[in-house]
């Protein structure tokens, strides 16, 4: 190929027609006068200046196809949750025919680019929002390019996937609670908005059965038809997917305790008439009957013993039952000491005497029987005062809040045996209340104090002749509540992460707490209680716990709270009168990780080697592994000369804040939400000082740097 220049000292463009594909050698000849010898580049003096090796490609590479080989469960188009690289992403692969690099689009817009390797190229792009969504239509295509910049034709085949990342909603509506006692229905109801969905349910890893979610958003396993929810433990474990196979799975662990404690009674004997022979305590004033019971099953707590008074002959119509003596189980599954109740003076001799025993849970067994008075002596009782002789600030004018005094309704009862009464007297230290009979009995309002001690005594009338007494009765009067903290935890509100459990290798977190309670009558009372959110907590504590002295420092030891517990914890405290007082702190454990943080691949534009400079990029993870709408609390960010692949290494690590251009560490934001943070140089600091950690252009023989981010929640697990 020739042409003719003017030569002027100047270069000249020339251009090169129907020069083929492939490698070519340039030369440059010129003529300067006719017939003269061509001059060659060949013979330049410089070798720069000689030749020209040239590689001409006008053939665009071929995009064949498109897909994802996230899709794989099933491999049906459809993008789920499961198959995400990180929240909203997923790989993509696109195979090539003469091309060395290929750029993704998502929905026209440019997602990722990867290197072409054996005809493949694959990479991992954001197709859709971060956030868990519904399915949703978009179309993945790649463009391709050649070492000599030909790209391939657009936009190629187009990939069609849908993407689906939000699963169904699940959740037990029955069990609601973690135990199901006397009264609860034994149901299992579920609660998802996957209708027409199969629903499975397993109990210790046993399926132990199926149903459909019907329009109302419901699946319903009736315990008459499919008993899951017999007596004992139980693991449930409930499954949902969606059309996009998209999977959630609830569990919930229940205890089914349904069975009463079994309960015997054997004094009085069914039909008894009593006589005045058969007063169970006859040095005191009144008539006691004798009640005693055993609490057959092991598992009883508490019981009560209630009278039925002036019932008629057969017993249909009695008045409500009075509670009159209560108190633990001190023998389960034995006889428990006798119990005496005095047997008020009645308008008929008919009485019901009702036994109750309770568990831990609330189940009540109550047995009746059905006695009769014939007394030839006269009785006289004090009926109103308190269980004990035992004034609490229950009495109170609000009931439960301390005050100075309290008028007290009692009344002075007779029994028939003692002849028409007319005048009742009630001595009260000394002093001398009024009042006429009215029928058997006679009505009193005395006042009483606080923390004082008074001795009260009932007498009966016939005009003027005393007929009977109650004997003088001994009461206590404290009307303010003991005063109860938290000594450990301090705090009105804690977060409990991994570092605070005891016992990482038990289930749950263990934990010791501390309290301190103090009253003038302490000694006699208790520690009633330890809850969360009303429910009992566990612990090394047995409750009730009985107190001492007038202030004591209580520790409950290998207190267990469950893995995303939060509410309120409350201490309950009675003293020896029955007053009660709270404490509580508000606590939230977290025993559940922020999921590891995946960094992106750097691309062209996140590095800087000259200043030095990385720009970090990933997908915030959130809360409680990748939980949705939840975030983390902090990050920590570090390099290193050495692989980071360990926790010990990356708490050896080098940190970003040490250096000086380096900006505040990022805020983490929503999970899913796409966040960068350029880890910047130069590093101002002395190789002496920096030592391993000085961030500097050109790591020789070292492998370059490397990085890790960590998240941090709000319990400090990371």
């Amino acid at each position: 190929m020739k042409g003719t220049i003017v030569p002027d000292g100047t270069w000249h463009e020339v251009t090169v027609v129907g020069l083929p594909d492939g490698f070519h050698t340039l030369i440059a000849e010129a003529m300067t006068l006719s017939e003269a010898p061509w001059a060659s580049s060949v013979n330049a003096p410089q070798a720069t200046d000689r030749l020209r090796y040239v590689f001409q490609d006008t053939v665009p590479p071929k995009v064949l196809s498109v897909t994802s080989p996230s899709d794989k469960a099933p491999a049906d188009g459809k993008l789920n949750a499961a198959e995400q690289v990180a929240p909203g992403v997923f790989e993509v692969k696109a195979t090539v025919e003469g091309g060395s690099s290929v750029t993704f689009y998502v929905d026209s817009k440019e997602a990722g680019q990867a290197d072409v390797v054996d005809g493949v190229a694959k990479a991992q792009v954001q197709i859709g929002p971060s956030e868990p969504h519904d399915a949703t239509a978009h179309e993945v295509w790649a463009v391709a390019r050649d070492i000599c910049g030909n790209l391939s034709a657009q936009p190629g085949p187009i990939y069609n996937p849908t993407v689906d990342t939000k699963p169904p909603t699940l959740a037990f509506l029955k069990p609601a609670g973690a135990l199901v006692k006397c009264g609860d229905s034994r149901d299992v109801v579920l609660l998802s908005d996957a209708i027409g969905r199969t629903v499975k349910v397993k109990d210790g890893g046993v399926e132990k059965a199926s149903g459909v979610v019907g329009g109302d958003g419901t699946v319903t396993f009736a315990f008459d038809t499919i008993p899951i929810l017999t007596e004992g433990h139980h693991d449930l474990e409930a499954t949902v997917s969606d059309a996009a196979a998209n999977v959630t799975t609830v569990t919930q662990a229940v205890d089914v305790a349904t069975t009463p404690p079994a309960l015997s009674v054997f004094e009085p004997k069914e039909g008894k008439v009593l006589g005045d022979a058969d007063d169970a305590s006859p040095g005191e004033s009144g008539f006691q009957v004798l009640v005693t019971f055993g609490a057959v099953s092991p598992d009883a707590t508490t019981w009560r013993v209630e009278l039925a008074l002036n019932c008629d002959a057969t017993y249909g119509q009695c008045d409500a039952p009075l509670e009159v003596a209560s108190g633990s189980v001190t023998n389960p599954g034995g006889l428990e000491p006798p119990v005496r109740p005095t047997v008020p003076a009645g308008t008929t001799p008919y009485f019901k005497v009702i036994v109750k025993l309770f568990n831990a849970i609330g189940c009540v067994s109550a047995v009746e029987r059905h006695v009769s008075l014939n007394l030839t002596q006269c009785q006289v009782a004090i009926l109103g005062l308190p269980a004990g002789g035992l004034l609490n600030n229950s009495l109170c004018p609000v009931a439960g809040e301390d005050c100075q005094s309290v008028t007290l309704p009692l009344t002075i009862s007779a029994s028939l045996a003692c002849g028409a009464v007319t005048k009742a007297q009630l001595l009260l230290d000394g002093t001398t209340l009024e009042a006429q009979f009215v029928g058997q009995s006679a009505q009193f309002a005395p006042t009483f104090f606080d923390s004082t001690s008074p001795t009260v005594e009932g007498l009966s009338f016939a005009g003027a002749t005393q007929v009977g007494s109650t004997g003088k009765v001994k009461l206590l009067v404290d009307l303010k509540d003991p005063v109860v903290s938290f000594v450990v935890p301090s705090a009105a509100s804690v977060v409990w992460g991994i570092a605070a459990d005891k016992n990482p290798a038990t289930e749950g977190l263990q934990t010791d707490l501390r309290v301190s309670a103090s009253d003038l009558n302490l000694d006699g009372g208790k520690v009633v209680s330890l809850t969360l959110n009303g429910a009992p907590v566990q612990s090394g504590v047995a409750f009730p716990y009985s107190l001492m002295g007038s202030t004591q420092v209580v520790d409950i030891l290998d207190v267990t709270f469950a893995d995303r517990a939060s509410g309120t914890v409350e201490v309950t405290v009675s003293d020896r009168a029955g007053n009660i007082a709270v404490a509580s702190f508000g606590v939230r454990v977290d025993l559940t990780r922020p999921a590891s943080v995946t960094l992106l691949t750097p691309g062209p534009g996140d590095l800087d080697r000259r200043r030095p400079a990385v720009r970090l990029r990933w997908t915030a993870v959130g809360d409680n592994g990748t939980e949705a709408g939840t975030q983390a609390a902090s990050y920590d960010i570090r390099y290193s000369r050495y692989p980071i692949d360990t926790e010990q290494k990356f708490n050896a690590a080098c940190r970003v804040q040490d250096l000086a251009y380096s900006g505040p560490l990022p805020t983490p934001k929503v999970v899913g939400t796409l966040e960068s943070y350029t880890v910047t140089g130069p590093d101002i600091r002395s190789p002496a000082q920096a030592g391993d950690c000085q961030f500097v252009t050109g790591v020789e023989g070292k492998g370059g740097y490397y990085f890790a981010v960590r998240a941090i929640d709000a319990a400090g697990n990371a």
